[in-house]
């Protein structure tokens, strides 16, 4: 084999190899921009979940509202009062038909309170 011939077979054999590594590079190209192509598809239906999501929580937090204002209309004492008239026939008594029981333990605690605000304010009994 001569310089010559030497020297057309390394020719061809760079030509072979560059050839070869164009190929892998579009082929690396080509898998890169499917990749990205794919990456995308996943953040737009994660980011469509997402907004799905905060619509059902915006109308979950609607829902919570509406039953708190419900809540606090069904418990009001004037609803109750009302209720207990219309429903069961309820009345609130006379004062005259009214009285009011006192326990000794809780006259003597009302006292002993009375006495010491007297003793801070330098009153004596």
């Amino acid at each position: 084999m001569t310089a010559a011939s030497t020297r057309a077979v390394l020719s061809r054999v760079a030509s072979q190899r560059d050839s070869i590594v164009a190929a892998l590079l579009g082929a690396l190209c080509c898998s890169s921009a499917l990749a990205v192509v794919y990456s995308t598809h996943l953040s737009r239906e994660a980011y469509a979940e997402n907004s799905r999501v905060r619509s059902a929580i915006d109308e979950i937090e609607v829902q919570w509202s509406r039953l708190q204002i419900e809540a606090s209309t069904f418990s009001g004492h004037e609803r109750i009062e009302r209720t207990a008239r219309e429903s069961l026939g309820m009345q609130l008594p006379d004062f005259a038909d009214s009285a009011m029981i006192v326990s000794r333990d809780r006259e003597r605690h009302v006292e002993s309170h009375i006495e010491a605000d007297g003793e801070q304010r330098g009153e004596r009994p």
